[in-house]
């Protein structure tokens, strides 16, 4: 659906077509509520402006670094946590202790819903947790639709994700699976090809594994109180992906007991006693066979998705379903807090992915005139109403909250030297607010600076000299180089890149030359700088006229001793 907003002087577009994040441009822009073809219009948006939007999203520290607030859920509007039925999950020996995780999530105010049609658009959304067990049967793969549905759900933000894993005892097909969806979502960990027994720590088998270490982290702390064995039947170990920029399956893969990425926490270790098999034909990526040691098991990673506000936890083992899950509680005669683990980890992931969030972004300064430049403010409340943006506590304009994931991008070109403060307030359905202000400061205009290297001297057929010069502006567009006039290099900044131009001084004959650089900003305003090359010639073997001829003395001198010595010995 397209539909116009009329508002005298804003001509609004709007796209809806399902779930998915939306985007309000003021003053000639649009707003979005999109599917996978609008989040990839998104993304490339965010991409073109992310020197004059704002900083890097913040990271999540504590609790929640964007400003948290938090406010009261409606009862009509709880919370949504989907658990995955679809691909052979359920078993109906454990239905009972799935139904007592639902319950209890209901009392902590979530809505629980069992997913047992494939996960599709529809079912996600309106959720912010997603609970996926490992897959039992061949058959029951993710469909190219299902996996592209997660990833596009996940990385709008404010998303709880839980990947439940298995060992490769019967095939590596369930890993596999579970790890496409995990390099999908960016994740840092993965699940290795292996199954872990303990011959001491377990239920009276040693492939029925009770984990015992729990995580000291301050930060997930309320995950394990309480906490100090979790079933872990038929599990494997988790490994970490050592990777910033394009984690995945054997990339720079690391063992998480003695390596820390960033934001991983590990949560739950397999007792000392614990040992690796391996019992296919793929072979482990950190860990051996017949290692033994207290083994990752279960991890929380926090800053994923498009703004870094999306949590995932995985764990060796499936939380709910499969033939006994980690919520078990007591299993042949073993009294386990697994149900008070697995409820206090989906109530932390979720607090932390629902909690009513603004961000801040950077204050922005720009010359009187130059194009370019927006605050992108990301608000977030699940019982979203209205908001209204002031410039100088004057009313510019307000409107109608629609959405969770309604982003708000505000241009603020064509202002007039001087300081201005835009403020957006959010309102949400229980009245409460949430507000962020931005600086503008608008300068007069002003050309590049450039810094002026040293003129200097080279020998013929030295090519090792280069010149550097660093440009900066508030709004660098290009530059040219010449070399005596002659045009030998251009090139139009892209904004990440760094404004330092380097000259290689090469092949130049006898003589004077001159480097010239032009640099010119978006109002095309220009700058230049000169460097001079005095090229001179060089003798026997690079040396000047003064370096020879200090050698050929110092021959001659030679020369004359040798003679005079070889006289007196006759």
């Amino acid at each position: 659906m397209i539909a116009y907003d009329t508002h005298p002087g804003f001509g609004l577009l709007y796209f809806y077509t399902g779930i998915y994040p939306g985007i309000v441009i003021i003053n000639d822009g649009i707003r979005m509520n999109d599917g996978r073809i609008r989040l990839a219009f998104l993304i490339i948006v965010l991409m073109l402006m992310i020197p004059v939007i704002s900083t890097p999203i913040s990271k999540m520290e504590g609790a929640y670094a964007e400003t948290p607030v938090d406010w009261v859920t409606s009862a009509s509007n709880r919370p949504l946590i989907v658990f995955d039925y679809s691909h052979g999950q359920y078993y109906s020996e454990v239905e009972s202790l799935d139904l007592s995780l639902e319950s209890e999530l209901e009392d902590l105010g979530y809505e629980v819903v069992w997913a047992r049609g494939g996960i599709n658009y529809t079912i996600l959304s309106n959720a912010s947790g997603l609970i996926i067990g490992a897959i039992w049967g061949e058959s029951n793969v993710f469909s190219l639709d299902e996996l592209l549905t997660i990833y596009a759900w996940f990385i709008q933000g404010h998303k709880f994700l839980w990947i439940g894993t298995d060992s490769d005892t019967y095939g590596d097909y369930i890993n596999d699976q579970m790890s496409l969806i995990l390099e999908y979502i960016g994740s840092h960990v993965y699940p290795e090809s292996v199954i872990v027994e303990d011959p001491i720590s377990n239920c009276d088998a040693s492939y029925r594994v009770i984990a015992t270490g729990m995580s000291d982290d301050d930060f997930v702390s309320p995950i394990v109180e309480g906490v100090s064995g979790v079933l872990m039947h038929g599990s494997t170990i988790l490994y970490g992906s050592n990777s910033v920029l394009s984690p995945g399956v054997a990339v720079y893969p690391v063992a998480l007991e003695t390596t820390t990425i960033q934001d991983i926490h590990p949560l739950l270790y397999y007792a000392e006693s614990a040992h690796c098999f391996d019992t296919d034909s793929a072979p482990p990526l950190v860990h051996s066979a017949g290692e033994t040691g207290s083994f990752v098991c279960a991890t929380l990673e926090k800053n994923l998705g498009l703004f870094n506000n999306s949590v995932a936890i995985v764990s060796g083992s499936s939380p709910y379903g499969n033939y006994q899950p980690m919520y078990t509680s007591d299993y042949y005669g073993q009294t386990l807090e697994g149900n008070l683990f697995v409820k206090q980890a989906i109530h932390f992931g979720m607090e932390l992915v629902t909690k009513s969030t603004i961000n801040h972004p950077i204050d922005i300064t720009y010359e009187e005139g130059v194009p370019g430049h927006f605050i992108f403010w990301q608000p977030f409340d699940l019982n979203p109403k209205s908001y209204n943006i002031t410039l100088d506590d004057t009313l510019v304009r307000e409107g109608i909250w629609n959405s969770s994931y309604e982003y708000i991008l505000l241009s603020v070109d064509g202002l007039d030297i001087g300081e201005y403060d835009y403020r957006l307030t959010m309102t949400n359905q229980n009245n409460q607010t949430l507000s962020d202000s931005v600086t503008v400061t608008v300068v007069e205009q002003q050309p590049p600076w450039i810094n002026h290297p040293e003129d200097f001297t080279i020998y013929l057929g030295y090519n090792e000299s280069v010149i550097t010069w660093t440009p900066s502006d508030l709004s660098l567009l290009y530059y040219e180089v010449y070399l005596d006039g002659e045009l030998i290099d251009s090139h139009a900044w892209m904004p990440w890149e760094s404004s330092n131009v380097t000259v290689h001084v090469e092949g130049l004959p006898l003589g004077v030359h001159n480097y010239t650089i032009c640099v010119f900003d978006l109002l095309l305003l220009e700058t230049t700088d000169t460097v001079m090359v005095e090229v001179i010639p060089t003798f026997g073997y690079g040396l000047d006229l003064v370096q020879m001829a200090i050698l050929i003395a110092s021959i001659g001198s030679f020369i004359i001793i040798v003679i005079v010595l070889i006289s007196k010995r006759q």
